[in-house]
């Protein structure tokens, strides 16, 4: 039965430390030692020696073995391996069943959900880095249309106009080379639907047969 449970512990990277009521060491499970990377285990240390992580939480700490606080968890500590790999852990301090004045401290190795969670929330951050980006170049398109004269001020005022109506159909006509793709896409990212794409085709390269169902 210890070996299986012993089995359970390593499988979920779970170890344990049982100190008595003056705070001494007084069993500790083997996973917990590869966990903590410790080389030799004295039992004549307090739980403050053991974990440095607990300094500035001794109130909580005799709140939990008094019976005044339920448990004690401090989560995500990061810690240095001796390999030089930065792991995550997780501590929970809950008095013991057998008895309450001694106080059973459980360890967690979360390195691989931490990891995975702090690519997430960067991945997130690059999304939304990148949709301020897009968004900065929508409002500023228009921009892109260059000049200061009568006739293009009146053009840009015609662009918001037109782009305030939510659904319209709009053609716009003129030479090669006068920038009607410029103003369709300013027109466009001004619109209400700017997350839809702007797709561009060019009519004279589809025959006529397919230029309906296109």
């Amino acid at each position: 039965m210890a070996d299986i449970y012993n089995q359970l512990l390593n499988e979920k990277n779970i170890g344990f430390a049982l100190y008595d009521n003056k705070l001494k060491l007084i069993d500790i499970s083997e996973n917990l030692e590869k966990i903590l990377q410790l080389d030799k285990i004295n039992f004549e240390q307090t739980i403050f020696d053991t974990f440095l992580e607990f300094f500035g939480s001794e109130k909580e700490i005799y709140d939990v073995q008094s019976g005044k606080k339920n448990k004690l968890s401090i989560e995500k500590v990061n810690k240095f391996g001796k390999d030089g790999e930065i792991k995550y852990l997780d501590f929970s301090i809950i008095s013991s069943k057998e008895n309450k004045n001694n106080l059973l401290v459980i360890v967690s190795d979360s390195t691989s959900e931490s990891s995975l969670q702090q690519k997430i929330k960067q991945q997130l951050n690059e999304i939304n880095i990148l949709k301020e980006s897009l968004t900065h170049l929508k409002k500023d398109s228009i921009n892109n249309i260059l000049g200061k004269s009568d006739l293009i001020i009146s053009v840009k005022n015609f662009i918001k106009k037109v782009a305030s109506v939510k659904e319209t159909s709009i053609l716009l006509t003129g030479e090669s080379g006068t920038g009607k793709t410029l103003i369709a896409r300013a027109i466009h990212n001004l619109s209400y639907n700017n997350e839809a794409p702007f797709v561009e085709i060019n009519c004279a390269t589809i025959p006529a047969t397919l230029l309906e169902s296109e």
